[in-house]
């Protein structure tokens, strides 16, 4: 083969670079996306936990509140009781602890306060959640038993 005169097609040393350059800044670019992407999902997951742990712990507190023949409720610590069992809820280092009998379990949901709390003359429980950016709060009426409202009625009456 006779190569005098002619030239062989290759790309210089800056077009090689330039190449270089630009696939290094789209892989940059691509990776920061995917690991933003990941810290996302992340933050995501980790506030549909909280969320389904919050869930949870509103669903077992109305059902203790509806089936409960009698609350009491002191500062941070909330009591239903049902015939011969008794559910607590009370706040132990900043998080809700659930106690039923013998056993207890204590949840990663922040806590700032349980007691009692006057609205518009009622008189309600309130369990109040730390949660970003405002806080949350559930409030369970208190409910005068019948007996109390006969003898009340009678206590009236009768003077």
């Amino acid at each position: 083969m006779n190569r005098r005169g002619g030239k062989i097609a290759a790309f210089t040393v800056f077009e090689a670079t330039v190449v270089v350059a630009i696939i290094g800044i789209l892989l940059t670019i691509v990776s920061t996306s995917v690991n933003r992407f990941n810290e996302q999902l992340k933050n995501t997951s980790d506030l549909n936990q909280k969320l389904n742990d919050f869930y949870m712990i509103r669903s077992g507190i109305m059902t203790s509140y509806y089936f409960a023949d009698s609350i009491a409720c002191q500062a941070n610590r909330l009591t239903f009781f049902k015939d011969e069992d008794s559910t607590v809820y009370r706040i132990e280092e900043g998080n809700l602890l659930i106690q039923k009998g013998n056993s207890a379990r204590t949840f990663n949901v922040p806590v700032e306060e349980i007691g009692n709390t006057e609205m518009n003359g009622n008189l309600y429980v309130k369990l109040e959640f730390i949660w970003t950016p405002k806080n949350i709060e559930i409030r369970l009426p208190r409910y005068s038993f019948p007996e109390q409202s006969v003898n009340a009625f009678f206590k009236n009456i009768h003077g």
